[in-house]
């Protein structure tokens, strides 16, 4: 008696589509349950710790802070525009 498509293919189909999705739905409960475990661990010293470290930065401080540092090591750094290749020319 031959069997029919159904029972060969669908039936099997359904089946790893369940497991599947069970399978999936577990994976991504532990990987919340990680993320959230990891975050709550933090002490109130290490927040206090990654608050204090923490500093205003400006891009001018940056640049100046840069500039200085590059002056201090003996070199002769210049900052110079780079024509664009791309850019139409002007007369």
């Amino acid at each position: 008696m031959p069997r029919s498509p159904l029972v060969r293919v669908g039936i099997p189909f359904v089946g790893f589509m369940v497991a599947g999705l069970y399978g999936a739905t577990y994976m991504m409960d532990k990987k919340f349950e990680r993320s959230t475990a990891s975050k709550t661990n933090v002490t109130l010293e290490e927040r206090t710790k990654r608050h204090v470290k923490k500093r205003k930065v400006s891009i001018e401080e940056e640049y100046q802070r840069l500039r200085d540092h590059a002056a201090e090591s003996g070199s002769n750094y210049e900052n110079k525009p780079v024509p664009r290749t791309n850019a139409p020319r002007s007369l």
